[in-house]
């Protein structure tokens, strides 16, 4: 039988995204020790923006679209290190972050 990971919210923070590409917090200290996040669940409240999680940095035309409304899991430490948003157009937007461990 397959054993499911349980996740555990360990750190939440609010990001504005802006003309400048911009990560997320990937580490946490909890407890006395530090913690390297395993999922990232992202999620767009204003404007439209554009996402990587490879290390490439997104532009204004080069990533993955992220409309307000919408929700995206980055899993992985590598992947959640590596990720940067910027906003597309000329409003700047904001993603709400919470990083989770198993």
């Amino acid at each position: 039988m397959e054993a499911l990971l349980d996740f555990v919210a360990i750190n939440y923070e609010t990001v504005t995204v802006a003309a400048t590409a911009v990560g997320i917090t990937s580490t946490v200290t909890t407890a006395g020790t530090l913690r390297r996040g395993q999922r990232a669940l992202i999620t767009a409240e204003t404007a439209q923006m554009r996402y990587t999680y490879n290390g490439t940095t997104p532009t204004t035309t080069v990533g993955h679209i992220l409309e307000a409304g919408q929700s995206i899991e980055v899993i992985g430490f590598a992947s959640i290190d590596a990720f940067s948003i910027i906003r597309t157009g000329g409003t700047s937007g904001t993603i709400q972050v919470t990083m989770e461990v198993y």
